[in-house]
């Protein structure tokens, strides 16, 4: 962070990281300044901080509508699919989140990180049901413990 502090995929990629250790309130800062620095350039690097958004979210039993939403704009968009490994922040959210929850993040990352995978989160009932919200619409204020 220190050496990158507006390369908007830093803050994002802490932010999962942070999310694997449990403290959402840092994450979910970190989440919030990344998806403002990707913003100006909408790329793949912000389906990072929306899909941590989300998962911060649900993890706190609020609505994650709005970062869904974005994802699901930004997939519609075309994204560069890159790899982007969270198999440890996954299982971390699998062993906190219901069933459907999971599914929906995993088929997210798993998207983010290959173009044949958006067929996969296309057809998960959850995803279908995610209305696209656009880029300037602001995420909710809400409270982590």
């Amino acid at each position: 962070m220190s050496r990158s502090p507006n390369d908007s995929g830093v803050p994002a990629n802490y932010a999962a990281l942070l999310l694997q250790q449990g403290d959402l309130t840092r994450a979910w800062c970190l989440s919030e300044r990344s998806w403002r620095l990707c913003l100006p350039a909408l790329d793949r690097t912000m389906a990072r901080p929306l899909f941590c958004a989300a998962a911060i979210l649900l993890l706190g039993g609020h609505d994650a509508s709005v970062p869904l939403g974005q994802l699901k704009t930004l997939f519609a968009r075309g994204i560069d699919h890159a790899p982007w490994v969270l198999a440890a922040t996954l299982d971390a959210l699998d062993r906190k989140l219901t069933g459907n929850s999971t599914e929906l993040l995993k088929a997210i990352s798993d998207a983010i990180s290959h173009k044949e995978c958006l067929a996969r989160l296309d057809a998960n009932p959850v995803w279908h049901e995610v209305k696209a919200v656009s880029f300037d619409t602001p995420w909710p204020e809400i409270e982590l413990s």
